[in-house]
């Protein structure tokens, strides 16, 4: 097959894709920590039988029940939130889902909000590509 000569029309990037990848990755993040925090033992237990005191550790599901599988979802959700909107709105909503996603990581540090705190960073990122697109776009300061 003969190569493309270099002036073939090339296909314009998908309107809206601008930090769509940065998204998509806080999700995964965002996923994995919960999954982590869900299985991965964290809770520290003792127990006592006969005077014999015996540490030993559980996960999060394993000391509170699959209740905390709803919460764990929700930082989940709020980073997903973003894939899901058109995409004239998508860097508002980014922009939200990151304060949102940041108030909580902020709030639940002292438990599991610093887990968080990279998707927070991969948010931040993708408002930034979306920006620094939008300005490069039309050449205009926002």
């Amino acid at each position: 097959m003969p190569a493309q000569p270099d002036t073939a029309v090339k296909r314009p990037a998908r309107q809206g894709s601008a930090g769509r990848v940065w998204v998509i990755a806080a999700v995964l993040l965002t996923s994995a920590a919960s999954v982590v925090l869900m299985f991965v033992p964290t809770v520290t237990t003792e127990t006592e039988s006969d005077g014999v005191v015996r540490a030993g550790s559980e996960s999060l599901i394993e000391s509170q029940g699959w209740a905390v599988a709803v919460l764990l979802a929700v930082p989940v959700l709020i980073s997903a939130v973003p894939l899901l909107v058109p995409g004239r709105h998508r860097f508002r909503v980014t922009i939200g889902s990151a304060v949102l996603l940041a108030g909580g990581a902020v709030l639940g540090a002292a438990s599991v909000g610093v887990f968080y705190l990279p998707g927070v960073a991969l948010l931040v990122a993708a408002v930034v590509r979306m920006a620094v697109v939008a300005k490069a776009g039309t050449g205009k300061d926002r």
